[in-house]
Formats: C-alpha cells, sequence, structure tokens
C-alpha cells in the first residue's frame, strides 16, 4: 500500500525527521558520550547531538512551513511557555530531537526523533513521524490517513524498498501474562503545566511504586527510555506488544506516537488526575491527542486491554475510587 498523496503535513514531518535521524546516527556512532551532557535549568538532558539534530530540523522545517511556531524539547520551559501563548497560527509544530537521550548517549538503539502538528483549532495533534536512527525506518501517520513505515539504510539513507510505504497495523491477539507493557518511569512526576499554573503533581513515589507492582505482576513491563519507541512498537502491530503507559509528559511532543498507534487501528485513552469532594484522586478522560493537556496517556492494541489497564492505573492512584469519568 502506497501512503496516499494527501499526507502533506506527515511527509514535511517524515522529511524533518528523516534529517534529524541521519545526524543522530552519526553522533551515536562517534561524537556522543557522557562527557558531552549538558543540562540547563529545568530542561531535559540534552547533548551536543540534541542541538545538531534541531538545528537539521529546523532547516527542514523552515522551508517546507516557513513563519510556523515551532515548540522544541530542547528549549526551556520560559521560552516555550512564552511562544506558545503567542502563537496564532492555526497550527504549530512540536520537535522532540532526540527522544530517549539517556538510552542514545550509552548507545543503545532505543531513542527516536519526534515530531508533531498540532491544530490549535481543533485542540489535538493531527499529523506527525516518529524516526529510529539506529534502524533506519521511519513511522508517519495523519489524521484519518493511517500510519505508514519507510525503511531507510542506517548508514546511506537510502530507501531499501521499492519505494511503497507499508501500512501498519496493531496486533489484535488478546491480552495475556505473556504480553509487553512499556512504561516511560519509575518516579513521581511534577509536570509543566502549559496552559495554566507553573507546575502540578501528576503520580508520587507511592502511586508509581504500586503501578509498577501491578503491571509487572500482569504482564511482562519494559522500560526503554523513550516514549516514542513505546508508542511506535505498539503502531507496528509486534506480537504481544499490548499497551504503553507514558505518566511523564514533558510536553507535546511526548504524545506524537500516540497518533501513530490510532491510525494503525489501536486506541488511547488521555487522562488527568482530578480530586473528589472528599479528598481522593481520580484519573478524568481527555482527548488523548490534546497533548497541552493530558497528564498521562495509555495506548494499547485494543479496547478490552485499554480498559484493563485505566482500571490498573486507577487502583495505583487511590483503591477506593476505583472507576475513571469524563472531564
Amino acid at each position: 500500500m502506497t501512503a496516499p498523496a494527501e499526507h502533506r503535513l506527515s511527509r514535511i514531518c517524515a522529511d524533518a525527521v528523516l534529517a534529524g535521524m541521519r545526524v543522530l546516527r552519526a553522533s551515536q556512532t562517534g561524537r556522543v558520550g557522557l562527557s558531552n551532557v549538558r543540562r540547563k535549568t529545568r530542561a531535559p538532558m540534552m547533548t551536543m547531538a540534541h542541538l545538531d539534530s534541531q538545528q537539521a530540523i529546523l532547516s527542514v522545517l523552515k522551508k517546507r512551513l516557513p513563519g510556523v511556531t515551532v515548540l522544541s524539547k530542547c528549549s526551556d520551559t520560559t521560552t516555550t511557555k512564552a511562544t506558545l501563548m503567542a502563537c496564532t497560527d492555526a497550527y504549530f509544530i512540536v520537535i522532540d530531537p532526540a527522544a530517549g537521550a539517556l538510552p542514545m548517549i550509552m548507545g543503545s538503539p532505543n531513542f527516536n526523533v519526534a515530531i508533531g502538528i498540532y491544530s490549535l483549532q481543533l485542540r489535538r495533534l493531527v499529523a506527525g513521524a516518529v524516526g529510529c536512527p539506529a534502524t533506519g525506518l521511519l513511522y508517519l501517520a495523519e489524521t484519518s490517513s493511517g500510519t505508514f513505515v519507510e525503511p531507510y539504510d542506517p548508514f546511506t539513507w537510502k530507501r531499501i524498498d521499492d519505494g511503497r510505504s507499508s501500512a501498519c497495523h496493531t496486533w489484535q491477539g488478546d491480552f495475556s501474562s505473556q504480553c509487553a507493557v512499556f512504561l516511560d518511569s519509575a518516579q513521581g512526576f511534577t509536570r509543566i503545566d502549559y496552559l495554566g499554573s507553573d507546575q502540578r503533581q501528576v503520580l508520587g513515589y507511592a502511586q508509581m511504586g504500586r503501578l509498577i507492582k501491578e503491571l509487572g505482576r500482569v504482564s511482562q513491563l519494559l522500560m526503554y527510555g523513550s516514549n516514542a519507541e513505546h508508542q511506535r512498537l505498539i503502531a507496528t502491530g509486534h506480537e504481544y506488544a499490548a499497551a504503553s503507559f507514558t505518566t511523564e509528559v514533558n510536553g507535546p511532543w511526548d504524545l506524537v506516537g500516540t497518533l501513530l498507534v490510532l491510525e494503525a487501528g489501536g486506541v488511547a485513552v488521555g487522562l488527568v488526575l482530578e480530586t473528589d469532594s472528599d479528598g481522593h484522586q481520580y484519573v478524568a478522560q481527555v482527548d488523548e491527542l490534546d497533548a497541552l493537556r493530558c497528564d498521562i496517556v495509555i495506548t494499547a492494541n485494543k479496547q478490552a486491554t485499554l480498559d484493563g489497564f485505566v482500571a490498573v492505573l486507577q487502583r495505583a492512584i487511590d483503591d477506593r475510587a476505583p472507576s475513571y469519568k469524563q472531564a
């Protein structure tokens, strides 16, 4: 199957992702090491490879979508919030030049480049792409158009197929204890609120401990260090790939892979943490592609799997409130 011609926005995302992939692959094979790590106040771990990848990505985006607002994970929070508040475009672009910084630095293949396009009118991601520099696999998706994968040689960066993009479909098997569930963090998380107050607590350490214990009891729990990697593994339809939990939404770039899952036939739910009149916490459902609002996102291969893991999450948050509500 060939990706439809109307994949204009996702094609632009894919071309920009490919530029970042080339930079990160070259960096990982030679220049990146722990001594290169740079930290900024209230910003993620960064290396020179992040900045080089970002520059390569922006060079593509400026040519293809000139003047459009771009939010990058490499920017500090103050700059990102100010840019977002000043944005008057119909949409803006979100980029993570190196999703999974620590795996990349350590030489692991589980890192990615992720780019998405967020519609301010629809308040959701409408197109995006995720690339795997170590393997040369590039995934792209657009609303109501499906998810596709394009293979490139990670050394020459030439297409290694006949130029036709293959459609992705999530695995449709039933959940069992042999299934893989992906989790992004083992720690509690304080989230930057891009639409409101400066920060808000999402999950505490005790809650994450209960969640990990329950997930480990019922599944094969895997933590690869990149939300984009977890989400794209669900989208690609690998056997036993059942669900992914994104509990640390640092910014809208962390949910680009959610669109891949949905367009590949999977399901997802966006959740925010609320507190009832008795002081008990519960999760309330919001649009899973509203990347500015979600505290937590769960993706899954099918609805029955998703429903089960929403219940698991709720028990981890507060045993006394076993259901979730519509926000």
